[in-house]
């Protein structure tokens, strides 16, 4: 009764509510109507939470590009409006885009490093996972070994998690997981990105994660170096996913 209430005094709560359930069912193109309406409610007090959604949206769509341009709106109009929500959680959004789909952990770290200092207890085990592979990346081992490490002492009582974290901080300090070599050309340097996150992301055991990657390495390192390397990480993913 009193989330009907707060709706009818408040049409664009019913909106966003709206626009979120459908993005939660993935009818995304119906999302993305939803969310559009806040483009002319810049000084709503739910604007922010929208255009977080609005950009999570066209990040499912595979539009990465909108979706940056949404989150670091959101960021940037919170420079003058310390009021605008969901700030922290668009540099997060951010720092996943341009490690995931960009291949560009510098950025990546930046926008990890904001979200952190506007809130600390983002820092879950997604967050410092993905903040680890892009400290490997940067080739800063020492590191992304002691975040890993640091879950992995966590979670002591979840045997688990901590062979989980254990396997990934133990390949790291091993040197399995290279840094991305300077120099290379953009589609090589994603592919080459893509194969460390597969590798990565199956020493942790997030094998669903780690197909998409190796599946997005594969064509761009057909018959040169790091082919075996995917066309061998996508065999231990599906046989670990009962997928073969």
């Amino acid at each position: 009764a009193a989330k009907e209430e707060a709706r009818r005094a408040d049409p664009a709560l019913a909106t966003l509510e709206r626009a979120e359930e459908l993005f939660a069912h993935k009818r995304y193109d119906l999302a993305l109507n939803e969310f559009m309406t806040f483009r002319s409610m810049r000084q709503h007090h739910l604007w922010g939470r929208a255009w977080y959604g609005l950009g999570q949206t066209f990040h499912a769509l595979g539009q990465t590009d909108k979706a940056l341009d949404a989150w670091t709106e959101i960021q940037r109009r919170a420079v003058i409006n310390t009021n605008i929500a969901m700030v922290a959680e668009s540099y997060r959004a951010s720092g996943d885009a341009y490690l995931e789909d960009r291949a560009d952990p510098a950025r990546a770290l930046a926008a990890y490093g904001s979200a952190l200092r506007l809130k600390p207890d983002l820092a879950d085990g997604a967050f410092d996972l993905n903040r680890g592979l892009a400290l490997l990346m940067q080739g800063e081992t020492a590191q992304a070994v002691a975040i890993f490490t640091e879950r992995r002492d966590d979670a002591a009582a979840d045997q688990v998690e901590f062979q989980r974290w254990d396997n990934l901080a133990r390949q790291c300090a091993a040197g399995h997981l290279a840094p991305l070599t300077d120099g290379l050309p953009p589609t090589q340097r994603r592919a080459q990105a893509d194969l460390a996150m597969g590798e990565a992301l199956s020493a942790v055991g997030s094998f669903e994660r780690a197909l998409r990657h190796y599946r997005r390495a594969t064509r761009p390192l057909s018959g040169q170096a790091g082919g075996d390397l995917c066309a061998l990480g996508m065999a231990r993913a599906h046989a670990a996913l009962n997928q073969s």
